[in-house]
């Protein structure tokens, strides 16, 4: 069996689909986070660029 402390939910924009989904967690009890994509930053091992998600 698998354990999930935290469900980390990735969004762009907070539309319908994603408030229902939030309210379903809520419903169940769910321990989320939300995590804003604009606030992410990904670096890729042997390149010197970097990423912004959008």
């Amino acid at each position: 069996m698998v354990l999930i402390e935290v469900v980390h939910f990735l969004y762009d924009a907070i539309r319908l689909d994603e408030k229902l989904l939030i309210r379903e967690f809520d419903n169940l009890g769910i321990n989320y986070r939300l995590v804003n994509a604009e606030d992410l930053l990904f670096e890729f091992p042997g390149v010197n660029e970097v990423a912004i998600a959008s």
